[in-house]
């Protein structure tokens, strides 16, 4: 669903790519796809992705694990990012709106996994 937000020049297809590639990627994506069906503009939707991303990333190389991304790993990146606030646009009620996101698409990416495994 990342595609639907990114231009189809190389650049936006080299984007796309990276993000799904990058760890995590299929999170990402299934946010995106969130945020496409609660209908979000094309520039907001990039934010929130750069944002999640960013989430990600800090919570790697932080060692949190997939399982504790909750509230206080969120106010982990609030503070991280809180000088850079003016850069993202985003300020905390987004980055807890990014945080519940990212949570249903972990949902839904779990549910996928028992699915499969049981069939």
């Amino acid at each position: 669903m990342l595609e639907k937000f990114f231009d189809s020049s190389a650049g936006g297809q080299a984007r796309v790519r990276s993000l799904r590639n990058g760890q995590h990627g299929e999170l990402l994506d299934s946010f995106s796809r969130e945020l496409f069906h609660s209908r979000y503009a094309n520039i907001t939707a990039r934010k929130h992705i750069r944002s999640a991303e960013h989430f990600i990333h800090l919570a790697i190389s932080n060692a949190i694990p997939l399982l504790e991304w909750n509230e206080q790993a969120l106010e982990r990146f609030v503070q991280h990012v809180s000088s850079l606030e003016n850069i993202y646009g985003t300020g905390r009620g987004e980055f807890r709106r990014i945080l519940c996101g990212v949570n249903r698409a972990k949902m839904r990416r779990r549910q996928s996994l028992r699915q499969r495994d049981s069939a």
